[in-house]
Parts: structure tokens; sequence; C-alpha cells
């Protein structure tokens, strides 16, 4: 065997490099540093030089064949599977996909990394990079058949937990790992590529090595199969057993090659060949050497009946016809026979042969003809109105008309119709000649002779639009509805073959108290400005009405407010809008204030003083039983109004005569009332003229003595003078108090001098010199 042609490049193996064709084949090497760390599996069967520093790879490069027509008979190709070769010149072989990966070489030692002779593709200047070649479009157990001669190796596809199996092949899964630069570190993959691991800064690349079997089963072509491994050849699949110690191919499972498909073993299948249909089925048999083989074997043959094989016998009912499938009786090739035929009626029904029936006033029979049966026309007729009128028969029709029945052949073809001998036009329960009009509404319409004479009709001679008013518009002309502010036209339009009138609009207006204005004119409504707008809705119709254009509202006094502006009149406040039904401007009522007698306005919740009436007013709201509510002015507070002065609730005030005035205010439901009340504000002095506090003393003089007097309470209220103690009155009519001492009395007409005034009870006596 020969290794496949095209340029790709191996790895070489402890075995060397292949020797199918030495002229093909071109060898070289790469040599770079690692960090130190590089190492390679327990089982390496790479040549080289692999070390914990370095290493340096060799390569088996193919060239390609200079002729290709020295292609020998035994040359391999690269099957599809799971696996990678190494790249060469640029391009990969059919079928595979290409990919990258690099590896990061010791900074420093750069110079140190060569290469020799032929080397795949790849990156060689600072770092090592090879470009490879992988495909991924097959079974790892279908083993694909490369030359067996001496060891080689192919790399393990990315994703692939195993090695490619290679026909008469064993194989070694093994790897290197490069220890990557381990700073500023510049390490690829991408594309297509082997099974790679690349954590902690190392490149580890699986490969698998292959060495050839020299035991187990051999195929036909003197291939070794490993025991236990299987081999699919045609349409049959062998499995390598050992028996006694004895190794040879078992078939496994199998089928029939039916053209480019495989049937499986006791699979049936239909072949078909016109009407003759032949069920197979595919079966094991032995050769004359005994050897397995898998034949087709026919079950049986019959009519093919659409997707179904019939059984010699069978009977089958089309329409008005019965076959049968059976045998040419000189062939013997199945065929549906006719037993039974007969013509269709058209309804579903049977016409035996010979017999005769009649449809739509046609008499038809059922004849035999060589390869089917027919329906023969015996006579006919036309149908009119479900009536059969003879050939060549005049007769009156529907309407104004009279027609008749013509019957026209033309060959094996018979044509039957109906045509008019005199016309004349129905319109309106009338008849109508040829060329006559007749008026109805805005329309006039002709009687017009149908096509090749078969049929008149009245059609449409002039025609115009019918006005509200009863009058007709011409085509073209124009009618003012002031009623509705409106300009009509009258057009004509041709749809299909029919003609229509129709008015349309051509201008609208507003109507404007009393008056059409035009589209688009301004005109004031009370405090609005409305702008006379025309719109036309989805299905033609025109509208117009007047819309707002400025809007606002008109106050108490006849002012005009904008539209959202506030205004407060009578302590009310009220705010411009259409919230309404209407969707009209108006005052809407907002909130209210109370007016006090000054005519300010006083928010809700508000006091003050009002001293024409000695109270403070408060602005409340008073609830009413339907949920409603109105403000109210009461006093929250109140005095009492006395000689125009305001005095407050418990003020009291001197009301002359040793009187005290006080203002005294209760309430009641909600109520103040208030009173000026008078009491007794102590003991009136009858000689001094002055008001004597309760309790206060002071000094009194009657006619014949003095006493020192007291204001005091009465059980029932108020106050009287009350005589404290006596005292002594001297010659000059003054009091001496208990215990004064060198005064002058005169009693009787003496004079004492040097006297005493003493006490004696409550009362008070006058000593002088010890003489009275």
């Amino acid at each position: 065997m020969y290794w496949p042609t095209g340029n790709y490049t191996l790895l070489e193996t402890v075995g060397g490099c292949p020797v199918d064709v030495k002229e093909e084949w071109r060898t070289g090497s790469r040599f770079h540093m690692g960090d130190g760390q590089n190492y390679i599996s327990p089982l390496f069967n790479l040549h080289g030089n692999y070390t914990k520093k370095y290493f340096e790879h060799t390569f088996c490069s193919h060239v390609g064949m200079i002729d290709n027509t020295l292609i020998p008979r035994y040359q391999t190709y690269w099957d599809p599977g799971h696996y990678c070769i190494m790249r060469l010149h640029g391009k990969c072989p059919n079928g595979f996909k290409d990919g990258y990966i690099e590896m990061d070489d010791l900074n420093g030692f750069e110079a140190l990394s060569n290469t020799k002779g032929t080397v795949p593709d790849g990156e060689y200047h600072r770092n090592t990079g090879f470009y490879f070649c992988c495909r991924s479009d097959g079974d790892l157990d279908v083993p694909i058949v490369l030359p067996k001669e001496l060891p080689f190796s192919l790399f393990m596809a990315s994703k692939a937990d195993d090695c490619q199996t290679v026909r008469g092949m064993s194989y070694k899964k093994e790897f290197f790992v490069f220890d990557d630069e381990n700073v500023d570190v510049h390490m690829k993959k991408e594309g297509a590529i082997p099974e790679l691991k690349d954590c902690d800064n190392n490149t580890m690349i699986y490969f698998c090595f292959y060495t050839p079997l020299d035991c187990g089963c051999k195929d036909n072509d003197g291939n070794f199969i490993k025991t236990g491994s299987k081999l699919t050849s045609g349409c049959v699949t062998y499995e390598c057993t050992e028996t006694q110690n004895i190794e040879h191919l078992e078939v496994f499972e199998g089928g029939c090659s039916v053209g480019d498909v495989c049937r499986k073993e006791n699979e049936t299948w239909t072949e078909t060949q016109g009407e003759k249909c032949n069920q197979n089925i595919c079966q094991r048999d032995l050769d004359e050497r005994g050897q397995i083989i898998f034949v087709v074997k026919s079950v049986k043959i019959g009519c093919q009946d659409g997707d179904v094989c019939r059984d010699i016998g069978y009977t089958k009912s089309r329409g008005c016809y019965v076959t049968e499938c059976r045998l040419h009786p000189t062939s013997y090739m199945p065929y549906f026979y006719l037993r039974r035929a007969g013509c269709s009626d058209g309804a579903g029904g049977c016409i035996a042969l010979g017999s005769t029936y009649t449809k739509d006033c046609i008499t038809y029979k059922c004849r035999k003809e060589t390869t089917r049966c027919g329906n023969e026309f015996v006579k006919g007729g036309c149908k009119y109105y479900g009536e059969c009128k003879d050939p060549f028969m005049a007769f009156k029709g529907h309407g104004c008309n009279l027609l008749q029945c013509v019957m026209e052949r033309n060959g094996t073809s018979i044509r039957l119709y109906v045509q008019n001998l005199v016309s004349m036009c129905s319109y309106n329960n009338q008849c109508y000649k040829i060329g006559q009009t007749v008026r109805k509404g805005c329309f006039v319409r002709r009687c017009m002779a149908g096509t090749h004479g078969y049929a008149c009709h009245m059609g449409l001679d002039t025609g115009g639009c019918a006005m509200s008013d009863g009058t007709c518009l011409n085509v073209g002309d124009t009618y003012e509805d002031r009623r509705q502010c409106v300009t009509y036209y009258c057009k004509q339009e041709q749809r299909g073959s029919s003609v229509t009138f129709s008015k349309k609009i051509q201008t609208m207006g507003c109507l404007f108290r009393g008056t059409c204005v035009p589209e688009g004119s301004f005109h004031n409504i009370s405090c609005s400005e409305y702008v006379c707008s025309v719109k036309v809705a989805t299905n033609d119709r025109y509208t117009a009405r007047l819309d707002p254009y400025k809007r606002a509202c008109k106050d108490f006094k006849g002012n005009c407010i904008a539209m959202g502006e506030s205004i407060e009149e009578s302590c009310n406040t009220y705010t411009c809008d259409d919230n309404n039904s209407a969707h009209t401007p108006v005052l809407r009522f907002i909130s209210q204030r109370c007016k006090d007698n000054t005519g300010l306005c006083r928010s809700v919740g508000a006091e003050w003083r009002d001293d024409t009436r000695c109270m403070t007013l408060k602005c409340n709201t008073y609830p009413f039983p339907n949920g409603k509510s109105s403000l109210q002015i009461a006093p929250s507070k109140m005095g009492c109004m006395y000689q125009g002065v305001c005095r407050q609730p418990g003020e009291e005030w001197s009301g002359g005569s040793c009187l005290t005035k006080s203002c005294l205010v209760t309430s009641s439901n909600g109520r103040y009332y208030k009173s000026v009340r008078t009491k007794a504000a102590g003991c009136k002095d009858p000689r001094a003229g002055t008001c004597r506090k309760p309790g206060e003393e002071w000094e009194h003089v009657f006619r014949n003595g003095c006493a020192m007097l007291v204001c005091i309470t009465c059980d029932k209220g108020g106050y009287k003078p009350s005589v404290a103690r006596y005292l002594c009155k001297d010659v000059n009519g003054r009091c001496r108090q208990i215990g004064d001492k060198g005064f002058t009395v005169k009693y009787r007409n003496r004079y004492y001098n040097g006297c005493e005034c003493k006490a004696n009870g409550i009362h008070a006596k006058i000593s002088c010199g010890g003489k009275k």
C-alpha cells in the first residue's frame, strides 16, 4: 500500500519515516527551549530529542507525486474519522480543516532555536508554532486504511476520547508537555487542533503511535483484524473472534445490496414495474464453498394498486369499472383484468352498456369503445327555465323576446343554445323596442340590442344625481344646500361594466347664527373663538363643525376669563374649564371663603376681631345631612360692650358709687350669652365719700367720739362698715389711738392737758392728770 497523495507532515517515530516511495518523503527538525520543566508520557515512541530543558522534533514530510498517472493500485486515501496531521505548503488535504497551536519559548534563548530540512507550516522565530489539519467527520471505531508496513503517528482530534482505529494496526496513546515561558506569556490556539491541555503555562499535546498487528484475523486484502474488532465489507459486518485458539472472521450482521441501498437481514420491500409488484426479502444462505452469503428472495408477486401490492385474485371497484388481479396466460405477468364496465351518469350512478339516459334535455347512450366506456349523444334540446325546447323550435321567452333553440354540429362536437329571433327590452313590466327610451328619476334608459343579436337590455342613456329637494343634478353641475352649508357636484364613475352617478361634496362650511361660513373662518361666541373645521371620516363621510380655537369663560361682571384662570367673586373662587359633559367653558366653583362685615374674605379657620360688637369671629364649615356644607361666620370669643368700651370675659372694672362691674360670657350649643354684672366694691365712707376695700380700716369721727371702722362682708353678700375699736377724740376733733399721750381734750367746756388714750374693752377712755 502507498500513503495518500498530497502535501502533509507526520511526526517521525522510532521506526523512522515511511519508505513506500522514498522520493516523496523529506525529513527535517525543530529545536526550541522550554522553561525547564518539559516532560513526556511514560511510553514515548517519537524520534528526536525530548528533554526537561528543550525539545527537538523530527518530521516526515510527504511532498506528493510528480506524475499522477503513476498512482499504484493499492493507493490509500485520507478516510473520514477523528484525527489530525500537520499542514505543509499552506493547504490541508480535502476533508480536513486547519488550526494553529503556538508554544511560548523561553525568553532570552531564542538564538538557540533552529530548524533544519523540511518542516511543517508554522512559526519559527521568537516562539514555536505548528499548523495542523484535523477532521471530525467519522467514527473512531470505524477503521481507516493506511499503509501498515512501518509504525507511524497521528494526532488525536480535539474532544476525542481515544485514538482513531486503523485497519491492521494497534495503537498507544502518548503525549508530550512543553513548559511555556512563565513571564509575558504568548501562547495561542485557534481553529481545528489536536487534543490539547494548556493549564499552568504548559502545552500538553496528545498523539497516537501505531504499530502493525501480527495476530488476529486476516481479511481478503491480507490485513490483520484485531481480535474483538469488527470489519464492514459491502452490506456485511464481520467480527474477529477466537474459538479453541483459532482466530477467524465471523458474520456479525449482514444484509443484501440492492442498488445503492443495503437491505437488512429479513427486511421486506416491494419493487414495482408497471402494474407488476414484487415483494422481496433479504435472507441468509450458503454459497458452494459453505460461506455465509445474503441473497434476495421473492415472497410474492401481484398487481400494484397505488401504494399496495394486491394478491392474485384481488377484485377492486373504481367508479363503473370492476377489475381483477390475474396472471397473463402467455407472459405470466400480473395485471388487472376488466370484468365489468359501464358509463357514469355524472351523479354517482352507473349506466349499463346499451342503456340510454337523459340529463339537462340531452339523451345519451352508453356504448363500449376500444379502451373505455363512453356516452354517445342520441338527441338533445335547449333547457330554458326548467323546460326542454326542441331544436329549431321558436317560443316566447320570459319577458319580451321571441326565442329559438339552435343546435350546431362541428364534427363530434354538438352545441345547443337559445338565441333571440325578435328582441325587445323588459323594464318595470313593460316592453320597449330597440332605441326606445324611458325616464325614471334622474336616469334615462334606452333599449339596446345585445351582441350577436342574442339579447337586448335597457342600457343607461343619460343620468344625473338626485338631490334632497327632488331635483336632478347633471354631471359636472353644482348644487348648493344652504341648510347643510354644502356644495355638491355630480360625478359619473365607471365600475366594471356598470356606471354609477353619485353626488360628491365640493365644499362644506359651518352654520353660524343662521349663516353659512367657509371652512377655516373664525367666529366669536361669548368669550370663546371658534374655527370652522371640515373632517373626512374613513367611509368618505364629511363632517363640519365649529371647533373651539380659543376658549374662555365670562365672569359675573361680563369680563372674559382664560381657560385655567381662576377668579374670586363674593369670596367664592371659580376656575374656567370645560370639565363637563358638553365640554363647554364655564366657571366652575372651586372653593369658598367667609366675607366679614368690612368686606374682607376670610379663609376657613381664620379668626378676626370685630371691635364694634366686642367679639372674635371665625370662618367655619357647617355640614348638611345630604353631605354638602356651607360656610358660616360664628363667634369664637365674645366680650361685653359697656359704655363704648369692650370688656373681656371675666374682666372687672369700677362702676362708681363703690360698685364693681364684671363681664360674664357663657356658651351653650355653640351659642354665646353675655351680661354685665354689678356688685359692691367695698364700704362707702360717708364722711370722706371714698370707697373702702373689704378689710380696710379707717378713722371715723362721731359727734361724741372717735372709732376705727373696718369694711366687712355681709352674710348675704355685700359689704358694710363695722366698728373695729373705739378711739379717743382730742380738743381739735382728731382721733387718738390707744396708747397716745400728751394731747388736750375739752370736756364740759373745760380743757384738760396731758391726756392719755387707754383701752376699755372695745371702748376707749381718756385719762388726764389722773382725772377725767
